[in-house]
């Protein structure tokens, strides 16, 4: 596999991300999102709705195909 970008850049960019203002901007954001996922995904959000009723309509579906055989 041809390397996309040099081994250089890769490690500036992760030393980047692990120290100094950015590394604090990064784990910011990265809280921020794993609070809005949690939300999504707990007892009530959307995530959560929306799976609930794909699960109820898969379950429509298999008793309907059942009771039409």
């Amino acid at each position: 596999m041809k390397d996309v970008c040099k081994r250089e850049m890769v490690e500036s960019m992760v030393r980047a991300a692990m120290e100094g203002e950015k590394a604090e901007e990064l784990r910011r954001k990265a809280t921020d999102l794993a609070v809005e996922i949690g939300r999504s995904v707990g007892e009530g959000g959307d995530a959560r709705l929306d799976f609930e009723r794909l699960l109820r309509d898969i379950l429509s579906l298999s008793l309907c195909a059942l009771i039409a055989q």
